[in-house]
């Protein structure tokens, strides 16, 4: 299997929340699916759980290849070594002294100074192309925490469990679906139904009755069960 594409911890997202509506036709389909009712508090809960997720779930979508930014970090180095070479050239010469002297005397910028100003612009550039090739390895390792695709849907996943087992209902998995009867467990069936109330974009596993138990579980082997991390977001300017 290839690796996942790693993705930036961030993305910028134009879209709105995706909308979502659990009628009561629904419910009774839900209750149905589950083999229990659901109470009043139970239906809250779940409507504020899924409308979170679903909050999140756009960025997921969203969120930019880190190759990307390699790319720009390789793009910028690369120019300002150009750059630094170009102002060191080390070839002696009148026209050379001249071009010096010359940028020199209409050089104005108090960061930089108005003594060796192609000296201080050199070393500027240096420190600059030390932050991209130190950046670089930054990606390269780990030190950069990229966003894992359906990690929303995962959380959303261990919440409606932590829910349903702390009001008695069932959320047993039964992997071996092909080879039992009676057919997906209870629990899948009421995730397969629930997922019917969004957007399919959003849906995960929606293949068959096996592969949404097979992701249950593996959304379950995470961590425990704990609010929907918040995707760091930034707006793109107009």
């Amino acid at each position: 299997m290839p690796p996942k594409k790693r993705v930036l911890p961030f993305a910028s997202s134009a879209c709105p929340t995706p909308e979502f509506a659990i009628l009561e036709a629904d419910w009774k389909s839900l209750e149905t699916a589950l083999g229990k009712e659901l109470s009043a508090d139970v239906r809250g809960q779940l409507i504020g759980m899924t409308a979170n997720f679903l909050h999140f779930a756009p960025f997921e979508l969203a969120a930019e290849p880190l190759d990307d930014t390699d790319a720009r970090l390789t793009k910028v180095r690369k120019a300002a070594s150009a750059f630094q070479q170009a102002l060191n050239d080390g070839r002696s010469s009148d026209a050379r002294f001249f071009a010096t002297h010359l940028i020199e005397r209409h050089f104005d910028d108090a960061r930089i100074g108005k003594r060796q100003t192609i000296h201080n612009l050199s070393g500027i550039l240096t420190s600059f192309i030390v932050a991209c090739t130190k950046a670089q390895a930054e990606i390269d390792g780990d030190g950069v925490a990229g966003h894992s695709p359906g990690e929303a849907w995962k959380t959303w996943i261990r919440n409606v469990v932590k829910l349903l087992q702390e009001n008695g209902l069932p959320t047993q998995v039964r992997k071996d679906t092909d080879k039992n009867r009676s057919g997906p467990s209870p629990f899948v069936r009421f995730i397969d139904r629930l997922q019917t109330c969004f957007d399919r974009k959003y849906r995960r596993a929606i293949q068959s009755p096996e592969a949404l138990a097979e992701a249950i579980t593996r959304a379950r082997r995470g961590a425990k069960p704990r609010k929907t991390r918040a995707i760091k977001t930034r707006n793109k300017k107009s």
